[in-house]
């Protein structure tokens, strides 16, 4: 008991802590790569799950806003939430309804992406696609959150942080998966017919992880945020990533 006290609070030491006002770049810049994002995940892992929610709500905002930043909050608010929140390992939690992606949809099914739009790789998490097509009315960010919290859990540990080579040999190993080459880029089903550029698709993720600064790339791996054993892991063994966890 004690050990597992003095474990908690040396990752609560360890993971860093912020301001109120604090925002990560992941919602002040366009541009992101696998740190960003990796960063944007720890900073609200660290907060503890309430204020998590307030935090992440206080960022939603109106559609026509993203147009001019050129870049959407409230999708990014969807990555975050994807790998904040985990699902039973045999029924992961669903995607947020904010419309349809520019990805073969029909072949990626939960069961082998269950991060979707969010792909992860050795433990490192990729953006698969960005920018919804909609129409109709997208589900709420705010309300996205509501789900996630209600349905999944909270993720306890710290999400670790890539350099550059980490990055790109998880993009390799993404990329040459058999859950990665069963999926069809030309497909008709369903009263549905589609083509789409697996190029560059992989091109947008790869870019993830080569755009990763030097500075990154020297001190990712040196700076590994401390973790928690996970607590869906038994018997004290380490937590396997996504990709390992479930099925392909």
């Amino acid at each position: 008991m004690k050990t597992a006290i003095a474990i908690l609070g040396f990752v609560l030491v360890s993971m860093p802590t912020y301001g109120k006002d604090e925002v990560p770049d992941l919602f002040t810049k366009k541009k992101f790569n696998c740190v960003t994002l990796a960063e944007a995940a720890n900073f609200y892992i660290s907060m503890g799950e309430k204020r998590a929610i307030e935090a992440l709500k206080d960022l939603e905002e109106d559609v026509f806003v993203g147009f001019e930043k050129g870049f959407d909050a409230n999708e990014r608010i969807g990555w975050v939430c994807r790998i904040i929140f985990q699902g039973e390992e045999d029924k992961p939690l669903r995607q947020p309804l904010y419309g349809g992606l520019s990805l073969p949809y029909l072949t990626m099914p939960l069961e082998r992406w269950p991060l979707y739009p969010i792909g992860e790789s050795n433990g490192v998490y990729f953006v698969l696609s960005e920018g919804y097509m909609l129409a109709g009315v997208a589900e709420r960010a705010s309300a996205y959150i509501d789900y996630c919290s209600s349905t999944g859990s909270f993720r306890k540990s710290a999400v670790s942080i890539p350099n550059r080579t980490e990055a790109a040999t998880a993009f390799d190993d993404l990329k040459n998966s058999k859950r990665w080459g069963a999926i069809k880029w030309k497909d008709q089903r369903l009263g549905t017919s589609y083509t789409m550029s697996e190029e560059w698709v992989l091109r947008d993720i790869r870019s993830q992880a080569i755009t990763i600064p030097e500075k990154q790339a020297e001190q990712g791996g040196a700076h590994q945020p401390a973790t928690a054993v996970d607590s869906k892991s038994e018997g004290g063994e380490k937590p396997k990533p996504e990709s390992e966890a479930r099925s392909q």
